[in-house]
C-alpha cells in the first residue's frame, strides 16, 4: 500500500501533497521503462539490459 506524500520547502510550509493515484501510475511507469528512474550522466553511456 502506497500513502500519499507531503512535499515541504525549506521553510517547513507545505508546498504539494502527491497522490496514491499518481504514485501508482509512476510506479507502473517506470516498471515499464527502468531508464526513467536513472539520471542523465555525462560520459560514457550505459547499456540498458532489457529482462524480457
Amino acid at each position: 500500500m502506497i500513502h500519499p506524500v507531503k512535499v515541504y520547502d525549506p521553510s517547513g510550509k507545505l508546498k504539494k501533497v502527491i497522490s496514491q493515484k499518481i504514485l501508482n501510475r509512476r510506479s507502473d511507469q517506470i516498471c515499464l521503462n527502468p531508464t526513467l528512474f536513472s539520471k542523465q550522466v555525462k560520459g560514457r553511456k550505459k547499456k540498458i539490459v532489457t529482462i524480457v
